[in-house]
């Protein structure tokens, strides 16, 4: 098998003499581990495990595939990225970590993305930071077809940058060998091939550090982990059963949005709507995001835990000559009513896990935003809510008629377009948000890129408590 060929990085000439893969006991694991989960630090104190049972961390680099399509990728000891099952990847890793399909992990540096690829669309799952979030499905007996990024994947350029003329600096300054993207989708793996350029310092580039439970600890897990005797394994064993509840929260709450989507449709049937179905699954999939089951997009001003953003603007700044426009960068975060209130949704750049329009002649984004702006004041109405609130539906103790009436939808577009209140020109979007103007170098002469097609049809999601 030859090494992976994910079409973004492979080109890129890794670090030598740097250390992709470490053996770890859990006296060398555990400063690394301690401040990432603590509740599993504490457990495996108990343990106390000897130095049999140890850890492989392994370091991938930006856009590189953890796992792909439901399988394992590993790090080679040249830093390239294969799969498991490759004649590359090492021996002890494949004896190691050979007890399931995706073993047992944790990203204790800089964070992950969980997303389905598909037809130039890209539908995110989810997107994690620090935490024991990997294989803990695999290890229950679950099997998904999903891909693991290192960093994120739906990470977007808000200022157009297809420019001939710039893509070429880029291309010899960093050794790319890609095409001028044509589109958002294309962003990321341009992306990556800059950030792991060979001019970039190699103690400077980003890396994804992922700590695996080697096949020792499932062993005994499986001995001692199902005792009624409340020692260390069996707290381990309790705890791996908790994340597995906290990773099903998507599935449960998708089937729960389904009965409310039930009702709605039927509310509509009986004023005799009939809302074009993709408008329907796209309000169905940004309520989700406002109640946070699905993440969103933000702009980047400052934080490297999904991608090294920086390197990636200056590049656009300093080589491709981005002279107008501040290079925005949106990257995916969930809402949170105590840290992020807004979050965005692209129609250009859609990330809903739902079937595309199946009509030969497909709406233009502007008709997609009108009728999506007319669906969602009853749905957000308090005719409707009284109905959900009736129905006493409860997520993790939340009323879910009090969640969706925290929910506010605004919808931007290109100017031409404005419609009063309700769809409202795409420059207005940083008063309410400075994030998307913020820039690491500073430039009084750029300006918000608000005719972006990426702006073309995007909504704020926002949430307040009241």
């Amino acid at each position: 098998m030859k090494p992976l060929d994910s079409g973004q990085w492979r080109h890129a000439v890794m670090p030598k003499g740097q250390n992709y893969i470490e053996i770890l006991t859990w006296a060398q694991a555990r400063e690394q581990v301690k401040d990432v989960c603590k509740r599993f630090t504490t457990i495996v104190d108990e343990i106390n495990p000897d130095d049999k049972l140890t850890f492989f961390k392994l370091k991938y680099p930006y856009g590189s595939l953890i796992i792909s399509e439901g399988v394992l990728n590993v790090v080679t000891e040249t830093g390239s990225v294969v799969s498991i099952n490759d004649a590359a990847a090492s021996k002890i890793l494949r004896e190691g970590l050979s007890y399931s399909t995706i073993p047992l992990g944790m990203n204790i540096k800089n964070g992950i993305e969980v997303y389905h690829e598909q037809s130039n669309r890209i539908y995110s799952i989810a997107s994690w930071e620090k935490g024991m979030d990997i294989g803990i499905w695999e290890y229950m007996g679950w099997t998904t077809p999903y891909n693991v990024s290192a960093g994120a994947r739906s990470v977007y350029m808000v200022p157009k940058i297809s420019l001939t003329s710039g893509h070429k600096k880029l291309k010899r300054e960093y050794s790319i060998n890609l095409p001028a993207p044509k589109s958002s989708f294309d962003h990321w793996r341009l992306f990556s091939q800059i950030a792991n350029s060979p001019v970039i310092n190699p103690n400077e580039r980003w890396y994804c550090e992922v700590m695996f439970l080697s096949n020792k600890w499932v062993e005994n897990l499986q001995k001692y982990g199902h005792k009624d005797d409340n020692s260390g394994w069996v707290k381990l064993q309790n705890y791996l059963l908790e994340k597995n509840l906290q990773h099903s929260l998507y599935g449960r709450k998708r089937s729960i949005f389904e009965i409310i989507w039930e009702i709605f449709s039927r509310s509509l049937t009986n004023k005799n709507l009939k809302p074009n179905s993709y408008v329907m699954d796209t309000l169905k999939h940004l309520v989700f995001i406002g109640t946070g089951g699905s993440p969103g997009s933000v702009p980047n001003t400052g934080k490297i835990d999904l991608a090294p953003i920086a390197t990636i603007q200056k590049a656009y700044i300093e080589i491709y000559g981005l002279k107008d426009y501040i290079p925005t960068v949106m990257e995916p975060r969930y809402i949170n009513e105590d840290e992020i209130h807004s979050v965005y949704y692209s129609l250009q750049s859609p990330t809903l896990l739902e079937a595309i329009p199946k009509s030969k002649k497909l709406p233009s984004i502007i008709e997609n935003v009108r009728e999506l702006n007319e669906l969602i004041n009853p749905f957000l109405s308090e005719t409707f809510l009284e109905c959900i609130k009736k129905e006493n539906i409860k997520i993790q103790y939340k009323s879910v008629d009090k969640m969706i009436e925290n929910l506010r939808f605004e919808i931007f577009h290109e100017e031409p377009y404005a419609y009063g209140n309700s769809i409202r020109p795409s420059s207005e979007m940083p008063k309410a948000d400075p994030g998307l103007i913020y820039s690491p170098i500073p430039d009084k002469n750029k300006k918000f890129a608000d005719t972006s097609p990426y702006l073309h049809g995007c909504i704020r999601i926002s949430s307040h408590k009241k």
